[in-house]
């Protein structure tokens, strides 16, 4: 469904007050991410003995690509 001009403005509306938080919201993410893969890695190899892995990856403050094991 295509949205009409007036729903396309309320959308902008939306978007642009939930913006202003996003460096907030992504290092919380991250601490509640790595928390969760520890969490989860820890239970399955309690649960059934299998071995997790973990990738991740982001984009540095710089613009360069990281990522981690």
């Amino acid at each position: 469904m295509i949205p009409t001009p007036p729903q396309r403005s309320k959308q902008g509306e939306t978007l642009i007050p939930w913006q202003h938080g996003t460096e907030t919201t992504g290092r919380a993410t991250e601490g509640k991410g790595q928390k969760f893969a520890r969490e989860f890695s820890k239970a399955m190899w309690k649960q059934c003995g299998a071995r997790v892995v973990v990738m991740v990856a982001w984009k540095g403050a710089a613009g360069d690509i990281m990522y981690g094991l």
